[in-house]
């Protein structure tokens, strides 16, 4: 039978986690704005872009269109902080 990601996480890590679905922003315009507070309980987080437009994100820095990575509308990204 197939595992669920908290089976799997405490499987591999020894510790019972989660799914929180809190988003801090739920609106991004054309100022850069932080996402995730820094957590060091988190092991993943996923970034959807749900809008008709690109977007950039940059892990601890500023995003910009020449430092960040372009997300296309109904694109998404995954950070896995185990690895």
């Amino acid at each position: 039978m197939a595992k669920t990601t908290a089976e799997i996480i405490k499987d591999q890590l020894g510790v019972a986690t989660r799914f929180v679905d809190d988003p801090e922003v739920t609106q991004v315009g054309t100022s850069d704005v932080m996402i995730a507070k820094p957590n060091n309980r988190r092991v993943g987080l996923v970034i959807q872009n749900l809008s008709a437009n690109e977007i950039y994100v940059r892990p601890n820095y500023a995003a910009s269109t020449t430092t960040g990575i372009k997300l296309l509308s109904g694109g998404s990204i995954s950070f896995n902080f185990r690895d």
